[in-house]
C-alpha cells in the first residue's frame, strides 16, 4: 500500500461533521506530494460539503518496528516511561471530556488554576503585539 492509499484509508474511518456518513476514498483528493508529505483535500461523497484540507506527513517504518508500538519523536524516552503507566484514551474518555466542555458556562474559569484566573490577554491596537496582565 503506498503512501496515499494509506492517507485515503486513514480518512475513511472518520466521519463527516455535518451529516456523519462515513468518509469514502473517493473523497480524499492528492493536491500535492514532496517525498512524504501529502497535501489532500477532503470532502463528504454523500453530501459534498468540504471538510478541509490537511497536510500530512508519512514516517516509513519496518514491519519490525510497527510491533514496538507507537513513538513519538518528540517524547524523551523519560517521558515514554512516565506516559506508559497510563491507559490509553478510549471511546468513553472522549464522550466525557466533550460532555464537559459542553457544559460550560460564562463561569469555565473555576476550573482553572488560581494564578491563571485573573490573566487577561490584550492585543494592543499600535503594535499586534500580545500583552498579558494580572
Amino acid at each position: 500500500m503506498d503512501g496515499f492509499n494509506i492517507i485515503q484509508h486513514f480518512f475513511t474511518r472518520m466521519r463527516c461533521q455535518f451529516c456523519t456518513s462515513q468518509l469514502e476514498k473517493d473523497g480524499v483528493e492528492l493536491i500535492r506530494q514532496e517525498q512524504s508529505v501529502y497535501i489532500v483535500n477532503v470532502h463528504c461523497m454523500q453530501c459534498a460539503r468540504q471538510m478541509g484540507i490537511a497536510l500530512v506527513g508519512l514516517q516509513h517504518s519496518t514491519p519490525h518496528a510497527l510491533h514496538q508500538g507507537f513513538l513519538d519523536p518528540e517524547l524523551t524516552p523519560e517521558e515514554i516511561d512516565r506516559l506508559a503507566r497510563f491507559q490509553p484514551i478510549d471511546y468513553n474518555d472522549v464522550v466525557d471530556a466533550h460532555r464537559f466542555f459542553s457544559a460550560l458556562d460564562e463561569n469555565w474559569q473555576q476550573y482553572l488554576p488560581e494564578e491563571m484566573r485573573q490573566l487577561e490577554i490584550t492585543l494592543e491596537p499600535e503594535s499586534d503585539k500580545v500583552k498579558a496582565a494580572h
